[in-house]
């Protein structure tokens, strides 16, 4: 037998045992892209990073939860998020979770977002770098927020604050008394977050206020 036949056969029976070897599932991987959800990090003036908190003196404490979350973010009104999978228009975002009075809210940038069930949906901005005023419709109302100023001092804790913003909200469409208890003003500071909060008893029209005592930004 020549060489060159005893090659030819070689070749011959190495091909069939190639064609004939069982596949291998590893060889057919399904390359489908991951899906990718980005983190939405805090404001500078509400800098709500996991494991931060706020104390005020009114005895509140403002706690952030350890992690980032996953919160759908709709585009527009969506009559049920329960259904998101029913083609509501949303995007998935991973955002800090506030505990403020024994309730948990998304923060998504400068905005709270509603809660339903077990999603969070649809923003209510409550600050706003540029804007001076904006409105969020809910109860029934619209609560609109206006900026007072951008540069006001306060003594927060027996020390002075500067460069706080003050932003007002209230409910300008709603009855006189409803108005008068949603009549917030907030004051804001660059990377402490929210100092002092001011505002109307509904039962009696005086007013109140609560100031910042003690907090930690994990950041």
């Amino acid at each position: 037998m020549t060489k060159a036949l005893s090659f030819l056969i070689i070749s011959t029976l190495i091909t069939f045992t190639i064609s004939c070897k069982k596949e291998d599932p590893s060889d057919n991987v399904d390359n489908e892209e991951t899906e990718v959800i980005d983190t939405l990090f805090p404001g500078e003036y509400f800098p709500v990073y996991p494991g931060s908190y706020w104390n005020y003196n009114d005895g509140s404490t403002f706690t952030v939860k350890a992690t980032y979350e996953i919160s759908y973010v709709y585009d527009y009104d969506w009559p049920d998020p329960l259904y998101a999978d029913a083609g509501g228009n949303y995007t998935k975002y991973y955002l800090p979770i506030i505990n403020m009075y024994g309730v948990d809210r998304a923060v998504y940038n400068y905005s709270f977002l509603h809660y339903s069930g077990s999603e969070f949906y649809e923003p209510e901005k409550f600050f706003d770098t540029n804007s001076n005023a904006w409105t969020n419709y809910e109860h029934g109302y619209g609560d609109s927020y206006s900026v007072i100023n951008r540069d006001t001092s306060l003594v927060i804790n027996g020390s002075i604050m500067d460069s706080l913003i003050c932003v007002r909200s209230f409910m300008d469409s709603a009855p006189l008394d409803i108005q008068a208890y949603f009549g917030h003003y907030r004051f804001y500071k660059k990377g402490v977050g929210m100092v002092r909060k001011d505002w109307r008893s509904l039962s009696d029209s005086t007013e109140h206020s609560f100031e910042l005592v003690d907090y930690f930004v994990n950041h």
